[in-house]
């Protein structure tokens, strides 16, 4: 069994802390820095009732790779400082879901369920406060190599006298991405940046009362497509890539494949690895390709390579076979540098839609990683065909 990405456990305890908040009669919800990079200091501020009641919800999304029929997330160190709480993990292209977790240091207590529909769900109410090592395991769908991982945590707290909630947390060892903050009938989602996205250009009064930089996502998610892209074509990649960072990944996607090839591309090198993952998984292949393609152009093959590892293979293998031979070969040395078996898997799939293509790619890599790739290959062909 692989272990994949990196720990959750902060993820989990910035869910808890966060999740101290809100169902009642909540006024405002401040989140600061608005735009937080990795290992700045979050502070959020609730306003609700003196002395109330509230109750938040927080869920994070993301695709983890699955190997040799299996799937697996470890959390290590996960304070939860609360028994008031609730959690639920549901995992997507899965045949079941197992949570581990570590009891007082000495042995494992697991939880299971069996998947419906390639889906799986568990959830566990009032966890007693302490800390936990956990592991979210099980066996993928058939010729599955991704799973999706939801996971959505809530409690309860009462707030001052004042009606104030307050709490700081150190971003520095949570990995990039997209939560969802629900509170009450008000939705806000916190995107943790993996680097300073672009400064804007100097402000310049608007000529109009109204201008597409000042759509909000709700707007954005509700607008057709094609109003919706033209709004994001005048924006910058920044503002852009904000507004995609916050809604759907359909509408995401939808939205993309509409803006004309070389701003798509701009944006895209802002958002998070996660959140272009989902948006290229959700899009029709050709202009999944042709995203791609223009981030590897761009000297991105490492967050491209990232990418595809989220991916299903199937549409990864044809980005790969589809981009010409220099940045295909950087990419697919940056797959195998971060998950050989993966990278051996799309070389073998790879082979089998584009012979031709995929050697020239191999032969064009690096010395040590074509070898390192082959070597898998070989392996792996040597244990189904002994």
């Amino acid at each position: 069994m692989k272990k994949t990405l990196k720990t959750l456990a902060p993820i989990f305890l910035l869910i808890l802390t966060l999740t101290n908040a809100a169902y009642a009669n909540v006024n405002e919800i401040r989140v600061s820095p608005e735009k937080p990079v990795k290992g700045d200091v979050i502070k959020v501020l609730i306003k609700a009732s003196p002395e109330e009641e509230v109750k938040i919800t927080i869920s994070f999304k993301m695709a983890i790779a699955a190997s040799n029929g299996k799937y697996e997330y470890r959390l290590n160190n996960v304070k939860i400082p609360s028994s008031s709480n609730s959690f639920t993990v549901k995992a997507a292209n899965v045949k079941n879901l197992h949570v581990s977790v570590k009891i007082l240091l000495l042995f494992w207590v697991t939880k299971s369920t069996e998947a419906k529909d390639g889906v799986a769900t568990l959830s566990q109410s009032n966890v007693p406060a302490g800390t936990y090592n956990i592991v979210i395991h099980g066996d993928a769908a058939e010729e599955a190599t991704k799973v999706t991982l939801q996971i959505t945590a809530s409690t309860k707290i009462v707030t001052d006298q004042n009606g104030i909630y307050e709490y700081s947390y150190d971003t520095s060892s949570i990995p990039p991405g997209t939560f969802t903050v629900k509170v009450g009938d008000i939705t806000k989602t916190i995107t943790l940046y993996k680097t300073q996205p672009a400064s804007s250009p100097p402000h310049t009064p608007p000529s109009k009362p109204q201008t597409p930089r000042e759509l909000t996502p709700e707007e954005i998610e509700i607008m057709p497509d094609e109003e919706a892209a033209q709004a994001l074509s005048t924006m910058t990649p920044k503002n852009a890539s904000a507004i995609l960072e916050e809604i759907s990944e359909e509408k995401a996607a939808r939205i993309l494949s509409l803006i004309e090839a070389g701003s798509a591309v701009e944006i895209m090198k802002i958002m998070t690895e996660n959140k272009s993952a989902l948006i290229i998984d959700a899009m029709q292949m050709e202009k999944a390709v042709q995203i791609l393609q223009g981030l590897m152009n761009e000297n991105f093959a490492n967050k491209t390579a990232e990418i595809l590892c989220m991916i299903p293979n199937a549409k990864a293998v044809q980005i790969l076979i589809h981009t010409e031979t220099n940045p295909a070969s950087k990419t697919l040395e940056e797959i195998a540098k971060n998950n050989i078996t993966i990278g051996a898997e799309l070389v073998e799939q790879a082979a089998n839609v584009n012979l031709t293509k995929t050697a020239m790619i191999i032969e064009n890599m690096q010395a040590r990683s074509a070898a390192e790739l082959i070597i898998e290959v070989s392996r792996r062909y040597a244990e189904t065909n002994p």
